[in-house]
């Protein structure tokens, strides 16, 4: 299972606190998630990175990108690698 999310996944909350809530439930802790933003500062990512996420693509949405995220889930990496370099930064 994998989480998309935005930045305001569910009205009222932002992706951060969405995030909070996924990582902080022993249950779904370990479920991979990637976030899609219109925030594509260096730090907010870096941020992101270091609480869990796997990919930060951003708005516009490049459909290459996509493509090669949503490959890379298929293929089975959803832990310890990067799916897109340009897309997730390493902390």
């Amino acid at each position: 299972m994998r989480v998309w999310g935005d930045g305001h996944v569910i009205a009222g909350y932002r992706g951060s606190e969405v995030l909070r809530g996924l990582k902080d439930e022993p249950a779904i802790a370990g479920i991979p998630v990637a976030i899609l933003s219109a925030e594509a500062s260096s730090a907010i990512i870096r941020d992101m990175r270091t609480r869990g996420v796997i990919a930060y693509p951003t708005k516009p949405l490049d459909l290459t990108e996509l493509g090669q995220l949503l490959d890379f889930f298929a293929a089975g990496h959803d832990h310890g690698a990067d799916p897109a370099p340009r897309t997730v930064p390493a902390p």
